[in-house]
């Protein structure tokens, strides 16, 4: 069936959310694999040369702060980070 309104059919539908949740499934992929990273060289760190993960994480406070602001600041712009597959 043809809509109207989007100009696609429904199989054309269909594969725009597949590739969207495919996307979506990389991105949570790589969210972990890099949290994971971040933690094996952290663990790492502290048992090499002994600085604790605190010190580690106060010395890079102010880069996360300015992570965590962008990330706020492109949620809360609808149309933006889309939630999910437009219709």
């Amino acid at each position: 069936m043809f809509d109207l309104h989007t100009g696609q059919g429904s199989s054309q539908r269909d594969a725009s959310a597949h590739r969207w949740k495919a996307g979506q499934g990389g991105i949570i992929g790589r969210v972990f694999t890099g949290l994971f990273s971040a933690f094996v060289n952290v663990i790492l760190v502290r048992r090499l040369i002994g600085v604790t993960v605190l010190k580690q994480l106060s010395a890079n406070i102010r880069a996360l702060r300015s992570i965590a602001v962008m990330a706020a600041g492109v949620r809360s712009r609808p149309g933006v980070c889309p939630t999910r597959p437009r219709k």
